[in-house]
């Protein structure tokens, strides 16, 4: 599973919609759930809403149920349209840019943060800045299908 925090507006929408057309299965665009004692992480079954220029946004139901998974790769995301550079970052720098991004860190710091740790110290995170959502998507399944066969193999 990847997982893309991010602020509104970031861009998740748009990848998701670039997933689901690269043939990935989406189990969310804005919110997951993270269980502090697993790590495993839920969707949050609700349609993508695709914000149009010249008007109100679109719900497009791509989102399917799913068990809880565990997190193959973290990506912090930053558009620029000349990005595409992915570079590995630390689980400490992954755990402070994921906690920046969790709802629940102000209201239940100790869960929040016992929910972030689970997935930052069990899954590789990378940093970087995308142009074209299809194209960063596309780059972003490759390093996770290389994280998925690595745990195969060893």
């Amino acid at each position: 599973m990847l997982v893309v925090p991010g602020r509104p507006e970031a861009g998740k929408s748009t990848l998701a919609l670039a997933a689901h057309e690269a043939g990935a299965t989406v189990l969310s665009d804005e919110y997951t759930l993270i269980d502090p004692d697993t790590g495993l992480v839920t969707g949050w079954a609700r349609s993508v809403r695709r914000r149009r220029p010249d008007g109100p946004a679109e719900l497009v139901d791509i989102v399917v149920r799913s068990d809880p998974l565990p997190v193959g790769l973290i990506a912090i995301v930053h558009h620029d349209p000349d990005g595409e550079v992915w570079h590995p970052i630390s689980p400490a720098k992954a755990t402070i840019e994921v906690l920046h991004h969790t709802i629940c860190s102000r209201s239940r710091p100790a869960d929040a943060l016992n929910a972030v740790l689970k997935i930052a110290s069990g899954a590789p995170a990378v940093l970087g800045s995308r142009g074209e959502a299809g194209e960063a998507i596309v780059e972003l399944l490759a390093l996770l299908g290389g994280r998925d066969e690595e745990e195969e193999r060893g």
